[in-house]
């Protein structure tokens, strides 16, 4: 069955420019919960995280409390699971990850992805039509 949760909480990494971690979270591993908390992630590093999660739908948790991200690195993160570029593009969002302690504007709603999209698509259209 593999690995499904990894805490690596208050380890003080800091990457580098390494992209290990997102190119292990990219390939869609059966990892369910991550916790990178406390950790020296930067802005680098979330746009690299951020398209990892693009690919990624068995990740459901994952934890970034305590890094030295900025605006740049959590709208990167933000747009990874809430891209409202487009309806296709929200659609496309991931769905299935709740990221904690970057901001109540990341909470999912609902454990079921499938509930996640459409809320985010009602969301969507409410304001365009608001």
């Amino acid at each position: 069955s593999g690995l499904t949760r990894l805490s690596m909480y208050n380890n003080g990494i800091r990457t580098g420019g390494d992209a290990s971690l997102p190119d292990f979270l990219a390939a869609n591993p059966g990892m369910v919960h991550l916790d990178l908390s406390g950790n020296n992630f930067n802005d680098g590093d979330a746009l690299l995280i951020a398209a990892a999660l693009r690919t990624n739908d068995t990740l459901k948790y994952l934890d970034l409390d305590g890094n030295d991200l900025t605006t740049e690195g959590l709208n990167a993160l933000e747009c990874a699971i809430r891209d409202e570029t487009s309806l296709n593009a929200l659609s496309d969002s991931n769905h299935s990850c709740r990221i904690i302690g970057v901001g109540e504007s990341f909470d999912m709603w609902h454990e079921d992805e499938d509930v996640n999209r459409g809320f985010k698509i009602y969301n969507l259209l409410s304001k365009r039509h608001a």
